[in-house]
């Protein structure tokens, strides 16, 4: 993502919110994994149980931060897709509006219309 969009807080807060994410998936997935070891060891297999319940909702936690993080980002794209078709939309509005004024002259619209007429008459 372009940092030039006009959303330079959203973009930081995306990519924030999907490396926090990562994070605590990382530091879940080590500390939890020897705090069901030690767990187990010291209290038995029924506290190493509530452990890595403890564990899969601090796993969970970081899937939805790290969700978070693409949904703005993906929003942010969508966004910066629109508006460029837009642009497209007004050139090509600008173009059509050129031909209409010179109906004698050829322009790139024409000859890709004459292009896809060939196709058709061909297949």
């Amino acid at each position: 993502m372009r940092s030039n969009d006009g959303f330079p807080f959203l973009i930081k807060l995306g990519r924030w919110l999907f490396r926090g994410g990562l994070t605590v998936s990382f530091l879940a997935l080590l500390g939890g994994a020897g705090a069901i070891a030690v767990s187990f060891a010291r209290n038995g297999p029924i506290s190493a149980l509530l452990t890595a319940v403890q564990v899969v909702k601090w796993i969970f936690a970081s899937l939805l931060l790290m969700t978070a993080g693409e949904v703005v980002m993906l929003l942010l794209a969508i966004h910066r897709n629109v508006r460029s078709m837009r642009e497209e939309f007004s050139k090509l509005v600008e173009i059509l509006s050129k031909r209409e004024e010179g109906e004698g002259e050829r322009t790139i619209l024409d000859e890709f219309g004459i292009e896809i007429e060939e196709e058709r008459s061909r297949g």
